[in-house]
């Protein structure tokens, strides 16, 4: 599962530095996954990339689930499919490409 950025916890360098580049604030819930971006990047860029990586990759998934992959989940539990269902995941994500979601920004 790919995220855009290094997740930022209390207490570390990368949070100072977050806090001084004003990509978060001193208020900032950090319990909520927060992730800093360097300068130079944007979001769109990278997942662009990973996009590009991820369609010659077939083990690498990129975005949050699509609606379609949960509903699948939720079928294959139903009828006793048990462990991780990264290969379904996949093949949804080709089926049915999403664009990015803010929930990884």
């Amino acid at each position: 599962m790919a995220v855009v950025g290094m997740r930022v916890y209390p207490g570390t360098v990368l949070c100072e530095r977050a806090l001084h580049e004003g990509q978060m604030t001193a208020d900032t819930d950090l319990l909520t996954p927060t992730y800093y971006i360097a300068p130079g990047l944007t979001v769109e860029e990278v997942f662009a990339c990973l996009q590009q990586f991820s369609a010659r990759s077939s083990n690498w998934i990129i975005g949050d689930p699509t609606p379609a992959y949960t509903r699948l989940a939720e079928r294959l539990r139903t009828r006793g499919v048990a462990g991780p269902l990264w290969s379904y995941f996949s093949m949804i994500q080709r089926l049915w490409p999403t664009t990015p979601s803010k929930t990884n920004t």
